[in-house]
């Protein structure tokens, strides 16, 4: 969890938390602190550093750090045509959406990226996921249009 929380403070990032939840590494930031992550640079270096520790996902919380939320009890399945017209409607080209237990991981293409800045977006699109009983929703830092090969290291900690 160190090192990948020094791969964020190397990028820019102040104000961060790095928490391993089963295969994924969920990255709190600041409220402020999104923009360095949707820069060419940092949108490889931080997860291409992370990949290198091991971790196989690595995604940002949209959520700000210290932001607490209370969600209903997830709905079963949940509705992810509802949420894929949601990205349509917003210019988004390519979005594939993956439920892994209260939390939603958004995997899209760099490009858009720079999306999730947008405060109004952000608001919008945990407005729905909330209200579908995710506790937690991630966008994903390995991109669709990207390929990593599994490095055989152990993750310990």
């Amino acid at each position: 969890m160190e090192a990948a929380e020094e791969a964020l403070h190397a990028a820019g990032a102040q104000q961060c938390r790095a928490r391993y939840e089963g295969e994924l590494l969920r990255i709190v930031l600041g409220p402020d602190e999104m923009r360095p992550l949707t820069s060419p640079v940092q949108t490889e270096s931080v997860p291409l550093k992370c990949h290198e520790l091991g971790f196989l996902k690595v995604g940002v919380d949209l959520l700000p750090y210290g932001v607490k939320i209370s969600a209903p009890e997830p709905i079963q399945p949940f509705d992810e045509d509802h949420l894929l017209s949601f990205f349509e409607k917003y210019g988004f080209s390519e979005v594939r959406l993956f439920r892994e237990g209260m939390i939603l991981r958004i995997q899209c293409e760099t490009g858009d990226f720079a999306r999730f800045i947008d405060e109004d977006f952000r608001h919008e699109l945990l407005a729905q996921c909330t209200s579908m009983g995710f506790r937690s929703v991630i966008l994903d830092l390995l991109p669709s249009d990207a390929v990593y090969i599994p490095l055989p290291q152990v993750i310990s900690g």
